[in-house]
């Protein structure tokens, strides 16, 4: 609906133009003023500020062109990232020809390669009308149009050209991340056209070519501040041997020196068996721009030199391209390694050593509960075993316990399973031992009640008004062993209070002053709004919390308040927005508690995990951008909805607001 509007305005701009008028600046300013108030220019998920319509810079060969070659491919550079496949359907040439499409990494560069040649002497027409849209939804403002008419049949003679290059000639605040890329009018001999090339300052660069062996790019280590002066030599030859007429030279200028610190970054990525994983991909981000490196064999520990902080590092991978890819991302301040595991590959591990012998390390426990009223009971130990139920003489016996220093202790129960009594004991047990004639008494009753408030985020578990189900739960566990008592279903109790009935611990064998009772309680709400109830669907907000009192402190204060930490707000789409692959931020605000961590998960809507993202210090970061991944290891590669889950951890609890629907175009 909002994006429908925008189109109308846009498109009486558009009529406007085409009708021999000039695009007036007020129907500009109102379409500005209409997105912010749609989407709040400030502080936005998405950020739509693009609403210029893209434009085509140059194509080769050009409008009225002659004696094209009959392998050209044609090149076509756009003003702006466009969307790949609204651009390609908005393409025809006339005479009918099959195309092949390659995009160069930022999506403004097209070149069309035709898997017959062009037939000689003949005119070809390429139109590409106003339905070629930019990643961010804008339309071509009008149709364009090139014809060009072919060579005459025979042999190649015609030396190659260079078309274009990014960055183009004198440009200036370069990333010294850049891909250098060089454009030639037909394939080249891809050796000769390498050894052909020199950069002064010196530096080592990497080739790779396009498909179709008209581009040639390479990365390099450059340095801030620097002007670079690239030359093609006239040693650079196309595929009949034809060579360079002159030589051609460009140059750029990188960045000014940035005033933040880089640091060096390594990265080991394994299989489950710790086996390196040849054809991973590893996608590295920071201020200057990316790095890329595919696994190899041998590949133990991977370097990134002079990374500038904040940076992301992108790990992917797919087994088969019948399963979905393993992706993670990692948002680091200051980090300087990474060791990665893939769940993959486990069948090929190596089978693990046999257990040893049973009973050859493991003791057994005998005796009888003494001061038992029934009518039942139960008994366990911190080192394993437990003995259920008790035998009529009220005796017990448990296997399967490991050797060592460990607390025994029982529970006596009514009718309804819940707690009466509790005894507990403290033995050391050697290895391979059966202790028999022990005697396990209920000394403590649960005379002791523990009351306090539950007090939720603002706005949590209080809005009756949407959530459709909520549920919370608390249980507190004796350091010494046992847990002493179990409650779920907080919220409902009046006005957040809850109570839970303990045992009188000065009647058991702990130390007051040093002994904890650690406690943990989980709340969640589920807001169905999408009329698909208990499904994967549904928005579920979660709040969990773990801390731990001493035994003395409970005996002196009784009440103990679950005071869980203030939500981070999450700058959420709306359900089922489209989402542009390459406008794809993901924001939060925290709340008044920092939280240490920040966990994102993308999955299917059949709940298999799509993509991870794990934000170290999220309290200095506070936005991430999907990074660009190779096409075979990218996973939105079609039109359809995941679910977008964000997770916060605090250091004694964590946030969750999960479940939200997202569509991914590319």
């Amino acid at each position: 609906m909002r994006m429908g509007a925008l189109a109308q305005l846009v498109e009486q701009v558009t009529l406007n133009h085409r009708a021999g008028g000039s695009i007036p600046s007020r129907p500009i300013a109102l379409v500005v003023l209409f997105v912010c108030l749609l989407f709040s220019c400030k502080g936005s998920f998405l950020d739509f500020g693009d609403i210029i319509p893209p434009q085509i810079l140059t194509s080769y060969p050009g409008n009225g062109d002659v004696n094209v070659s009959l392998h050209l491919p044609i090149l076509i550079i756009f003003s702006e990232a466009m969307n790949m496949q609204e651009t390609q359907n908005a393409i025809a040439i006339s005479p009918s020809l099959s195309l092949q499409w390659q995009w160069s990494a930022d999506r403004k560069m097209l070149t069309i390669g035709h898997s017959a040649l062009f037939t000689p002497s003949t005119t070809y027409t390429l139109s590409i009308s106003t339905g070629a849209r930019d990643i961010a939804g804008n339309r071509l403002l009008l149709p364009f149009q090139i014809r060009f008419t072919t060579a005459s049949e025979g042999q190649d003679t015609q030396p190659p050209q260079i078309l274009y290059t990014e960055p183009q000639n004198n440009a200036t605040n370069i990333p010294v991340r850049q891909t250098v890329r060089i454009v030639f009018n037909e394939p080249m001999n891809q050796s000769s056209t390498e050894s052909a090339i020199t950069i002064q300052p010196s530096v080592a660069p990497n080739f790779f070519w396009d498909d179709l062996g008209t581009v040639l790019s390479f990365t390099a280590q450059f340095q801030e501040g620097v002007t670079y002066t690239i030359t093609v030599g006239t040693g650079a030859k196309d595929l009949s041997g034809n060579l360079l007429l002159s030589s051609f030279t460009f140059q750029f200028t990188t960045v000014p020196p940035s005033p933040v610190q880089p640091v060096d970054f390594s990265v080991k990525v394994v299989d489950i068996c710790q086996n390196v994983l040849p054809g991973a991909y590893l996608v590295v981000e920071d201020q200057k721009g990316i790095l890329q490196h595919q696994v190899k064999e041998g590949d133990s520990q991977i370097s990134f030199f002079g990374l500038y902080p904040p940076y992301t590092a992108t790990v992917a991978y797919r087994k088969s391209p019948d399963v979905l890819p393993h992706i993670s991302t990692y948002v680091f301040t200051d980090k300087e390694s990474l060791f990665y595991t893939v769940p993959v590959n486990q069948e090929n591990c190596p089978p693990p050593p046999p257990p040893p012998p049973d009973g050859s390390k493991k003791a057994a426990l005998r005796g009888v509960l003494t001061n038992f009223q029934g009518p039942r009971a139960e008994v366990y130990t911190t080192n394993g075993g437990f003995a259920f139920p008790i035998f009529p003489d009220n005796s017990f016996s448990l296997a399967d316990v490991y050797p060592g220093n460990l607390v025994l202790y029982a529970y006596e129960l009514d009718e309804q399973s819940r707690k009466k009594r509790m005894g507990m004991l403290s033995l050391e047990v050697l290895e391979g031992e059966i202790r028999e004639g022990i005697s396990l008494e209920f000394t403590a009753d649960y005379s002791l009640t523990l009351r306090g408030n539950v007090l939720y985020p603002s706005g949590f578990l209080l809005d009756s008004a949407s959530p459709t189900f909520s549920y919370a739960s608390f249980h507190l566990l004796l350091s010494t062993g046992g847990t002493i008592s179990w409650l779920n279903r907080l919220e409902a109790l009046p006005e957040g209070l809850y109570e839970v009935q303990l045992p009188d611990f000065r009647n058991l064998p702990v130390r007051q002053e040093s002994d904890l009772v650690s406690y943990s309680s989980y709340a969640s709400q589920t807001i169905d709004d999408r009329g698909t109830p208990g499904q994967t669907d549904d928005h579920i907000r979660a709040v969990s919390l773990t801390g731990s009192r001493l035994v003395g402190q409970i005996l002196e204060e009784h009440p103990l308040d679950l005071q869980f930490p203030d939500s981070p707000r999450l700058a959420a789409p709306s359900d089922l927005q489209d989402i542009p692959r390459n406008s794809f931020f993901i924001r939060w605000q925290l709340g008044e508690d920092d939280p240490q961590t920040a966990f994102i998960f993308i999955e299917t809507m059949e709940q298999k995990r799509v993509w991870g993202i794990v934000v170290y210090e999220p309290s200095k970061i506070n936005a991430f951008r999907l990074p660009p991944l190779p096409q075979e290891v990218e996973p939105f590669q079609s039109d359809q909805a995941f679910l977008f889950h964000f997770y916060a951890s605090f250091p004694s609890a964590t946030y969750q607001d999960r479940g939200t629907r997202i569509k991914i175009v590319q």
